[in-house]
């Protein structure tokens, strides 16, 4: 006689398997690592602000800072790249804003730190918002000086806000794609700001003139193209009343469009992530409120520019008085799963929330996600408000750092892996260095992913590579890139386990040592130099579908230009490029090894030549 399985025997036995897996999968490793040292903060916010290869941590003490003593004062923790970190505050010259809470909130005086490469030099600067200053503005920004230290260009910059204004938070993205990262501060008591990077370390404050000066307690703001037209428009989380969703009209100005997008959301909003949870190449947007009072809200993108609320029905609205969260794939099984952090003291009484962790399901075949907090032990009941996802260990798979207000913070290391992975450096050329606003679709074992690259959290801004996990899949058969100018790159064949570095322009740096180009569209293809070795003159050929304009430069092994020369092509067919071996000021080059692009319209090729005198 055969057993009798049910629907409930399958269901029980798969969430048994669940529990089986995840436990004891992420352990608690705050304690000998330096954290143990950081108390009572609020945003924490990851780079490389030393550029050594390992991500740094910034925490925003939460209480009000005293310049006599070192009480509540902030944390920029730096990686040491064995699993600890060091606190180097006072040796990077980062002073916090010496604030006083005017409106007696309780909910703090520091808030946020944003990191963001405004000048476009290749090392992070630092954003922090705060409530109300003593002196003029509150908010502070620090121009990262390459070598450890940090000047605080606020004043000079001109974004130092409004003194009476409480700022809790910070966007850094390319409104206008012009290249350079614009800011847009957001107030929890007064009025949002709008500041566009006039490219000379200067902003300009164009808050009322974009549209987005509004005055709705807003805790975060999160970009987002929510109706799919190729600009990017703002989504403004906010406490006291239903969200805004801004949307960008090609002019940089924004107009209100949150009802027909069906994105109000009433409840108290604070915590944002937006991800392609269901996998379908259309972002979602989920929200932490006070359950209490308005379950969390998950948006799904049905891709007309309107979204669907189901929270409930995936199994992720109720998460208590919820702050930070992230969506993330955990365990490489190549869906995104969801984490949450939680608490707030109220009446000198800490509610007894502890943090959620849900896992997606859609491997399985079933779209949904199932608690896992308790079996992956990150189930914490401190009051916690911040929360960074990142590869602290250098690992692969992504860990936990969870900024508690009354207690040190929580560092989970990621043990639960099986599957395998890629995480992708982005650096922008013509786009903004950073490359915040770039989508990744990557397709693996005929399975397709997405990510869209921001940055972008509850209080802070973080600059680290993108993670996929891919499942059992050992090869990318296809990564595509599209910057946020909108032009795309292709790339075949990169191999698991590792992370790449791609710059806009010029192809894949992979970390096993291989260089991957672009794959180009048939309309443009090099067919390489001759003669080769070169004594006296070499030619470079290429062939085009089409008229249009040719840029070759030539580089020696410095990566420094020596030659440069643009011309047109005047129809179809081959063509060629010559160079004679002397530099731009006509004098001879040295002989040895040289590498050329050549560049047809956003196509670009690269080889190799040898001159020998």
């Amino acid at each position: 006689m055969k057993p009798i399985v049910t629907i409930q025997t399958i269901i029980i036995f798969s969430l048994f398997l669940t529990i089986q897996t995840f436990a004891q999968s992420f352990q608690l490793r705050s304690a000998g690592s330096g954290m143990e040292q950081v108390n009572s903060t609020a945003g924490v916010a990851i780079a490389d602000y030393d550029l050594d290869g390992d991500l740094d941590a910034y925490f925003v003490t939460y209480g009000q800072y005293d310049p006599n003593t070192q009480a509540n004062r902030s944390f920029l923790m730096r990686n040491n790249g064995n699993q600890t970190f060091s606190n180097v505050i006072e040796d990077a010259n980062i002073v916090d804003p010496i604030t006083r809470d005017i409106f007696n909130s309780g909910m703090a005086h520091k808030y946020g730190a944003s990191w963001g490469d405004f000048d476009n030099d290749g090392d992070p600067d630092l954003f922090l918002a705060s409530s109300p200053g003593i002196s003029s503005g509150s908010n502070r920004l620090y121009r990262n000086e390459g070598d450890g230290t940090f000047t605080d260009i606020t004043f000079s910059a001109g974004v130092a806000g409004v003194t009476v204004d409480h700022h809790n938070s910070a966007l850094w993205w390319d409104y206008d794609v012009d290249g350079d990262l614009d800011l847009y501060v957001s107030a929890w008591v007064g009025k949002n700001l709008m500041y566009e990077n006039n490219g000379d370390e200067t902003f300009t404050d164009v808050s009322d003139a974009s549209g987005l000066a509004t005055y709705d307690r807003t805790w975060t703001s999160a970009p987002i193209d929510a109706n799919n037209d190729g600009l990017v428009d703002i989504y403004l989380v906010n406490d006291f009343g239903p969200n805004s969703l801004m949307i960008n009209q090609g002019n940089k100005t924004f107009s209100d469009q949150t009802t027909a997008a069906g994105l109000g959301d009433p409840g108290n909003g604070m915590g944002v992530t937006v991800a392609d949870y269901d996998n379908n190449g259309f972002f979602d947007i989920y929200l932490t409120n006070i359950a209490d009072f308005n379950l969390n809200p998950l948006y799904t993108n049905l891709g007309d520019g309107s979204f669907l609320e189901n929270a409930q029905a995936m199994g992720i609205a109720d998460a208590e008085w919820a702050w930070g969260t992230e969506f993330f794939d955990c365990d490489h099984d190549g869906d995104l799963d969801l984490y949450i952090v939680n608490g707030f003291e109220d009446n000198n009484t800490i509610s007894a929330d502890n943090n959620y962790f849900f896992e997606n399901m859609s491997e399985t075949g079933s779209l949904g996600f199932i608690d896992i907090s308790e079996a992956t032990t990150t189930n914490s009941p401190d009051e916690a408000r911040g929360l960074a996802v990142f590869d602290y260990d250098a690992d692969g798979d992504l860990d936990l750092l969870v900024s508690n207000i009354r207690a040190a913070p929580h560092l989970y290391a990621n043990e639960s892996i099986s599957g395998n992975w890629l995480q992708i450096s982005l650096e922008g050329s013509v786009s903004n260095r950073n490359a915040f606003g770039t989508v990744l679709k990557l397709t693996a074992d005929g399975n397709v992913y997405y990510r869209y690259y921001t940055g972008m959290q509850h209080l802070a801004q973080n600059i680290m590579p993108v993670h996929f996990g891919i499942a059992a899949a050992t090869n990318i058969d296809e990564l595509m890139i599209t910057w946020p100018t909108g032009e795309s790159e292709t790339f075949n064949d990169i191999a698991a386990n590792q992370v790449i570095h791609v710059v806009e322009g010029s192809g894949i740096i992979s970390d096993i040592g291989e260089t991957v180009l672009p794959k180009l569209p048939d309309n443009f293809s090099l067919k390489g130099n001759f003669p080769n070795p070169f004594n006296g003159r070499t030619f470079i050929q290429f062939e085009t579908a089409q008229p249009g304009q040719v840029e070759l430069n030539i580089y020696n092994l410095l990566g420094q230009v020596v030659y440069s020369v643009v011309e047109s092509v005047d129809g179809a067919g081959l063509h060629k490029l010559s160079w004679d071996g002397r530099d731009l000021v006509g004098q001879d080059s040295h002989s040895g090894l040289y590498f050329y692009s050549v560049q047809f319209g956003n196509q670009q090729r690269h080889g190799q030549l040898l001159y020998v005198k």
